[in-house]
């Protein structure tokens, strides 16, 4: 599948908001934010400054169509164990840095030992009037853990599987 991004001039409508950076593991890491508008969303990533690759939002690549979102997850997978890793994020039209370098995140080590069962953190999202809401995002955390997080289905459930949450070092 090829994708092109397109980069220009942009309103701030089209600004990543509340960027957050969850489930890192030794392979994959998501980068997640909302914007006024919505608008495509991608994360371009490499090894280095030059970055040369490109994901797109979790969504789009379960169905193998692009389309704008103000909710936006995007994980970048098939990483090196701990590695670091340089990012931007193309939104709209425009690139977003962090002040004016690529962000950075590492990967972390290879866990030997995985869990015997799969506990998950399951729910559903009801907005005051009733309705689900059409895009969201559930973050959890604990004191020593690092923030994992995951999209709501159409119907406003969701499940967190707990044993990708990995300690904060």
């Amino acid at each position: 599948m090829k994708r092109t991004i397109f980069i220009g001039q942009a309103g701030p409508l089209e600004t990543p908001l509340a960027l957050k950076i969850t489930n890192i593991s030794d392979t994959y890491f998501t980068v997640s934010y909302s914007t006024e508008n919505q608008v495509i969303g991608s994360v371009n990533f490499g090894k280095d400054k030059n970055l040369g690759n490109a994901a797109f939002d979790e969504r789009d690549q379960k169905q193998d169509l692009t389309l704008p979102h103000k909710i936006h997850s995007i994980t970048v997978k098939n990483l090196l164990p701990q590695t670091r890793h340089y990012f931007s994020i193309s939104s709209g039209q425009k690139l977003f840095l962090d002040n004016g370098n690529p962000f950075e995140v590492s990967t972390g080590p290879t866990i030997e030992d995985q869990p015997l069962s799969q506990i998950s953190l399951k729910g559903q999202i009801i907005l005051p009037n009733g309705d689900n809401p059409k895009e969201a995002i559930v973050y959890t955390t604990t004191d020593n853990s690092q923030a994992i997080s995951t999209t709501v289905n159409e119907d406003g459930s969701y499940v967190l599987p707990l044993n990708t949450m990995r300690g904060s070092d």
